[in-house]
């Protein structure tokens, strides 16, 4: 990972480090409190020349916040809002995003659809990239957020294993009764359906029987 503050690179190896800052403001910075830093991530020129008109993603892995350990980069609580904004040849454009992480807020996904005029750029002594350029604007963080991972193209998944016509247990109607399931968790959004009582059929009495026993 290769991070420039104030046109001085800096290498990052993500192995030995486990997470760093993004917005690391400068020693004029500090100082005077505006303007906010910025983070900028450059990608190489595509095989074809040119972005494809679908969208791309980034997931951000923003470190959890431990409460109570002692903190880096305390700051101010405020809304923080920040601007990404892309390089079309002559100056830096808007970029319209689908933003999961909540202004790096929390881990999330990035989402956006590669401007037609997305052009590269040479800068901080680097070969032609495509730049994107976040910029802090205003606002400010309870904490500063440390990224730990930046993924490309990614997307969310679950793995998961689809149960039907699971008999969870039998119910003799006395309060406070609990029930498990064979297989935990559970995903949020799942129906239990109850049986009203009524006699079981042959089968289902004997499976009770063997499974419960006599009472």
């Amino acid at each position: 990972m290769l991070i420039s503050n104030d046109f001085v690179n800096e290498q990052i190896d993500l192995t030995l480090n486990q997470s760093f800052v993004p917005f690391k403001p400068t020693q004029e910075q500090e100082a005077k409190p505006t303007p906010k830093p910025a983070l900028y991530l450059g990608f190489v020129t595509p095989a074809n020349g040119s972005f494809s008109n679908r969208p791309l993603s980034l997931f951000f892995f923003i470190v959890d916040i431990v409460y109570g350990e002692e903190l880096d980069n305390p700051t101010p609580s405020g809304s923080p809002q920040l601007s990404w904004q892309y390089w079309d040849g002559k100056e830096w454009q808007q970029l319209t995003i689908r933003d999961e992480t909540e202004n790096f807020t929390r881990s999330g996904l990035i989402e956006f659809l590669p401007p037609g005029d997305f052009a590269p750029r040479e800068d901080f002594n680097l070969p032609p990239r495509y730049w994107l350029r976040v910029k802090w604007l205003k606002g400010d963080y309870d904490v500063e957020p440390r990224l730990k991972q930046v993924l490309l193209n990614t997307t969310m998944a679950a793995q998961t294993a689809t149960i039907q016509k699971e008999i969870v247990g039998s119910s003799d109607g006395t309060e406070n009764q609990t029930f498990q399931t064979t297989s935990q968790p559970i995903l949020a959004g799942q129906e239990l359906e109850v049986r009203e009582p009524e006699i079981p059929s042959a089968l289902e009495k004997e499976k009770i029987l063997l499974e419960e026993g006599e009472k």
